[in-house]
């Protein structure tokens, strides 16, 4: 029978396939792992998606290529885009082959083309050319490529040992509004970061303060307050100040607030 858009792809086992070519998915379906894992080891990526709505969830897809480096799943290719995939639970894994001490990434996503992370492993890393959505997660590495035009669409959530790109990177235009970076419990301003921090990226708690003049040095954001407060929370934001330094009419000595 054939496979219908919207349809299920379930593992009943591990599975290890020898194509060439990478798999091509340009139906929208759920491939379900079962926590199985889908291996390959020959030259080329393991999957390509194609379709517009693919999501792969529930454990390992792997290349165990040893003659050279190959990615594990690509979203997209040069002359086909449109294509999004979602991903959670899932631990993409590329190899590291040829004689070169140099790995391909778990996740690629060709220009133009969409991937939304939802949570899973990334030991091998993610690199982007396209739009990329991550709520959680832990990943190795975040790779931008070189175009200006990349569009990575919100980070707000997920865990970094490094994120990089070819040229100057402006680190705060990759959060989702109200998220910061986070280092060993503290926030880091965007100016503070660079390739080789370690992070989560967490939702700010503007210990700064908050204004429509002064802006959270964590993550960007102001407000007007315009909605008013709840006791000491704007009710537009829900941020409310902790400082202790207020006037007898309420009104905080540091932000104003």
């Amino acid at each position: 029978m054939p496979l219908r858009t919207g349809g299920i792809i379930s593992l009943r086992g591990d599975l290890t396939i020898e194509n060439v070519d990478p798999i091509e998915i340009s139906k929208n379906v759920t491939l379900e792992l079962n926590r199985h894992t889908l291996s390959k080891s020959t030259e080329n990526a393991l999957l390509r998606i194609l379709g517009s709505d693919v999501a792969i969830t529930n454990s390992t897809v792997k290349s165990t290529c040893v003659s050279k480096s190959a990615d594990a799943v690509v979203v997209g290719k040069l002359d086909r885009t449109g294509a999004k995939l979602t991903l959670d639970k899932v631990t993409p894994e590329s190899s590291v082959g040829g004689g070169f001490d140099a790995r391909g990434y778990g996740l690629t996503i060709s220009a133009e083309n969409e991937a939304v992370v939802e949570g899973g492993t990334y030991t091998s890393g993610v690199y982007t050319e396209g739009t990329l959505t991550m709520s959680g997660g832990d990943a190795d590495r975040l790779r931008l490529g070189m175009p200006d035009d990349i569009k990575v669409a919100a980070l707000s959530g997920g865990s970094f040992c490094s994120i990089q790109r070819g040229k100057d990177i402006d680190y705060q235009s990759l959060l989702e509004e109200g998220y910061a970076y986070q280092k060993d419990g503290a926030l880091l301003k965007p100016t503070e970061m660079d390739e080789n921090a370690v992070v989560t990226v967490v939702q700010c708690t503007h210990p700064e303060g908050i204004s429509g003049t002064k802006a959270c040095p964590h993550c960007g954001m102001t407000c007007e307050h315009q909605i008013g407060f709840t006791g000491s929370v704007c009710n537009s934001y829900q941020w409310h100040c902790t400082h202790t330094d207020v006037e007898e009419t309420g009104v905080c000595n540091i932000c104003k607030m």
